[in-house]
């Protein structure tokens, strides 16, 4: 664990392992640590219920085919999996 890189976490200022933190797709990781930005979510969302429930009914139904698309190649990726799952309950 010595040779692990750390980062520092803006909002808690704690150097943690980069593994704690999530990844971002242009600069390589989050600014935030996964506890911090998960405390931040959780704030906003009981803040804002309305527009995450708007924002949720819109994403949800923007693309349906797109939704139907990628429930359909998940299934095929995890097919015995999932029905493994489905015969255990």
């Amino acid at each position: 664990m010595a040779n692990e890189a750390l980062k520092r976490c803006s909002k808690c200022r704690e150097d943690k392992p980069v593994g704690d933190f999530a990844k971002h797709k242009t600069n390589g990781y989050q600014a935030y640590c996964r506890p911090c930005s998960l405390a931040h979510s959780r704030a906003w969302a009981a803040a804002n219920k309305e527009k995450k429930r708007e924002h949720k009914m819109n994403s949800r139904h923007s693309d349906i085919e797109r939704d139907r698309a990628n429930r359909r190649r998940h299934y095929e990726r995890h097919a015995e999996r999932l029905r493994e799952e489905s015969s255990a309950t």
